[in-house]
């Protein structure tokens, strides 16, 4: 939080705050917030990475960065704060990789393949085997029709969503699961430190949160 001793910008730079890295935060640590609630961690394997869950940086445009940093040198506990959720992020892709790779290891995984191999005329074996356990590590429903992966997913789903509880991969289940729950503490961290120094900086520098349209 701002406190009485730091200089408070002016106007035009709280407004190019709040229009740019602000309302870019915010809204991403709330989608972001929602997908770890659901232990969706939109995890893919190919590459390897969280593709809706990203270091804050990487929730604004770059041009938008100097703002930021501007922002953070007057609020410099915020260092804190934002190192945490990144290193979180960071950990928690990894859990999703050991995860994923516990999964294609599991003894049950190679024969229940072998039966959705038979079914899928589309991929190739590598490429289906990283897909079906993407949507397992992600713990996905159903997914659309058109989707090529769903003649193989969507009628063997329960019986794939159950290798998480095979005891070689529960204990990367559970890892990931805890690593995804302290990036939960982290974002809501995040979004609440932002939206109460907004509403300080609204407040002491007479600057609208949201400029009528």
């Amino acid at each position: 939080m701002p406190t009485e001793e730091m200089v408070i910008p002016g106007q035009r730079t709280v407004r190019a705050w709040f229009d740019t890295f602000f309302r870019d935060f915010l809204s991403s640590l709330t989608r972001e917030r929602k997908l770890l609630e659901v232990q969706n961690w939109t995890w893919q394997s190919r590459p390897p990475k969280l593709v809706m869950i990203r270091s804050l940086d990487q929730y604004t445009d770059p041009d938008y960065l100097p703002n930021f940093e501007q922002f953070k040198q007057l609020n410099q506990d915020f260092e804190r704060v934002h190192r945490a959720h990144d290193e979180q992020v960071e950990t928690l892709g990894k859990s999703c990789s050991a995860y994923h790779l516990a999964l294609k290891q599991c003894p049950e995984w190679q024969p229940l393949f072998i039966q959705i191999n038979c079914m899928d005329s589309v991929h190739d074996p590598e490429r289906l085997t990283d897909l079906l356990l993407d949507l397992v590590v992600n713990g996905s429903g159903e997914v659309p029709d058109n989707f090529p992966v769903a003649r193989s997913w969507n009628p063997l789903r329960d019986r794939l969503l159950k290798l998480r509880e095979v005891a070689t991969v529960q204990p990367a289940y559970s890892q990931t699961k805890e690593a995804a729950s302290d990036l939960l503490r982290s974002t809501l961290e995040c979004s609440e430190y932002l939206e109460r120094v907004r509403r300080e900086l609204a407040l002491r520098a007479d600057v609208p949160i949201v400029l009528a349209r």
